[in-house]
């Protein structure tokens, strides 16, 4: 959930009326940072927040790869053999970041599909300092292939979902796993670990592999 000038908002759940909530109620208790309580905002539960209109959202999950090396392979090789039907071939953006439903300098509203490297992205954009001295912690995020879906207003509005109180713990689940199976690659070689893929992505994969559209 992207809120706060695009700050991001994370937990172990899919829920962003619990998610958003929880996140109110500790910023509320901390001094100063809201003039005022949130029931004086009108905010009494979680439910008050169920009218929030959302603008984006991303539904994302990370694929674990044997290393950093792998993930951009896997990357470079996707930009020259995938496709998504009515969204045409991916568009590499920053070198590393292929995105597919470009927008091409027009304002997004509909989906993109964005796979990149998490370890490239913490160079850029560093974890807090008790992460990145973590090896553990910065290993696994090197090996980590981002894949994200990116709802834009109109496919929030078409999907009924614009409302913040129509998503539940699912959904986000839903969505993403319903724009990835509709990657399609081409006969290229393609190389990466078929298990650590979610189901969507190896049945694009094995279709693929065996010669089906």
């Amino acid at each position: 959930l992207k809120w706060l000038q695009g700050h991001n908002l994370y937990a172990p759940h899919s829920d962003p009326v619990a998610l958003l909530w929880d996140a109110l109620q500790r910023l509320e208790s901390l001094q100063g940072v809201f003039p005022c309580s949130l029931r004086d905002m009108g905010l009494y539960s979680r439910d008050s927040l169920c009218d929030a209109i959302l603008t984006k959202i991303d539904c994302t999950t990370m694929l674990l790869m044997p290393s950093i090396a792998d993930v951009l392979a896997w990357i470079r090789s996707a930009e020259k053999t995938g496709h998504v039907p009515h969204r045409g071939r991916g568009v590499l953006e920053k070198g590393t970041t292929l995105v597919f439903g470009h927008a091409q300098g027009k304002s997004f509203t509909r989906w993109q599909i964005k796979l990149y490297s998490k370890g490239i992205e913490i160079g850029a954009h560093p974890l807090p300092d008790l992460m990145m001295k973590d090896y553990e912690v910065v290993d696994w995020v090197n090996k980590c292939l981002r894949v994200e879906v990116v709802l834009g207003r109109h496919e929030l509005f078409e999907r009924g979902l614009r409302r913040l109180g129509n998503w539940n713990s699912e959904t986000a689940g839903i969505m993403w796993g319903d724009k990835v199976a509709r990657l399609q690659f081409n006969d290229a070689d393609v190389n990466f670990d078929l298990e650590s893929l979610p189901m969507p992505l190896r049945g694009t994969s094995v279709a693929w592999t065996t010669g089906e559209d």
